[in-house]
């Protein structure tokens, strides 16, 4: 009994320890984005979410960060677009809180984020997926 309680203590420490390693995007070796949305992702509501940047330990990146972000839509007829100007709030070190985020329309989004540290620019394209039923809309492509 004692061993089975030892080998599920030990399961659930792995399990936790690659949970805290988690990286969406990776900006280079050492610095990971991560996107945590906070209401569901529709064009019906702001789809407020937390981005935060890591270390590849899954710790608090140290170096300050500035990130800019933009929603933006490439249509299958080769039309291209954007939405209005998100709201990015600092709420710690390289944490933020980003608002005002509209997906107008359904289909393949992208987070446009580009970041500033350490006098270098970074850029990224995040992939959203937006569908009618928001129970399927998420981070990621969309699948046909």
């Amino acid at each position: 009994m004692i061993m089975l309680l030892t080998i599920l203590l030990a399961l659930s420490e792995v399990s936790y320890a690659k949970a805290s390693k988690r990286c969406d995007h990776k900006f280079t070796k050492e610095l990971c984005a991560n996107i945590d949305f906070k209401a569901p992702i529709s064009r019906k509501n702001d789809a407020k979410f937390i981005l935060s940047f890591v270390d590849e330990s899954g710790k608090t990146f140290t170096k300050p960060i500035t990130p800019n972000i933009k929603l933006w839509m490439v249509m299958k007829n080769g039309h291209e677009h954007g939405s209005d100007k998100v709201n990015i709030k600092q709420l710690g070190p390289n944490k933020f809180l980003v608002s005002n985020v509209w997906f107008l329309m359904l289909g393949q989004w992208s987070l446009k984020i580009n970041i500033n540290y350490d006098g270098q620019s970074k850029e990224a394209d995040i992939p959203v997926c937006l569908r009618k039923d928001v129970a399927q809309s998420k981070l990621g492509v969309c699948k046909k």
